[in-house]
């Protein structure tokens, strides 16, 4: 079943939206490849191409944060650091083609990715347009790869 971008996870601000939509993406490939009975391109891809661009994204966040001065920067930086030690946590495991970890890390991404962008990153969307910020901060390009579509 392929992965769906909803709106109610539109944050408001542009870059990171296209970020998030590009890790859905990313899902759904390596939804695909698993499918096609392609396991070890899976584990080569998570490990080599999405985490990387995961990590990417949350330093994204983080550089946009500092340089807007988001007061729930830090705190969220510290969340950013938990995800990102687990998801690398992964990589030793995918690099030996262990099959189970595939199916669990792409459990992890998808409730972080759904999880993360409703509890906490429209937070910062509010905060961006309640001080009237929005318009700045949506000029910001966001992390570009193959799988991006803008």
């Amino acid at each position: 079943m392929e992965l769906k971008w909803e709106n109610r996870m539109n944050t408001g601000v542009f870059c990171f939206d296209e970020e998030h939509r590009t890790i859905l993406r990313m899902l759904n490939f390596v939804r695909e490849l698993l499918t096609n009975g392609r396991r070890k391109e899976a584990s080569s891809f998570i490990a080599q191409i999405l985490i990387p661009y995961l990590v990417s994204h949350l330093r994204h966040e983080e550089e946009v944060f500092e340089t807007f001065g988001y007061p729930e920067g830090l705190l969220h930086a510290r969340s950013h650091s938990s995800i990102e030690k687990l998801f690398e946590s992964f990589i030793p495991a995918l690099e030996e083609g262990q099959d189970r970890v595939i199916k669990h890390f792409q459990a992890v991404a998808m409730g972080w990715l759904y999880g993360h962008i409703e509890k906490t990153d429209k937070r910062y969307g509010d905060y961006f347009r309640e001080l009237d910020l929005l318009d700045k901060v949506n000029e910001i390009p966001p992390v570009r790869n193959e799988f991006t579509e803008v």
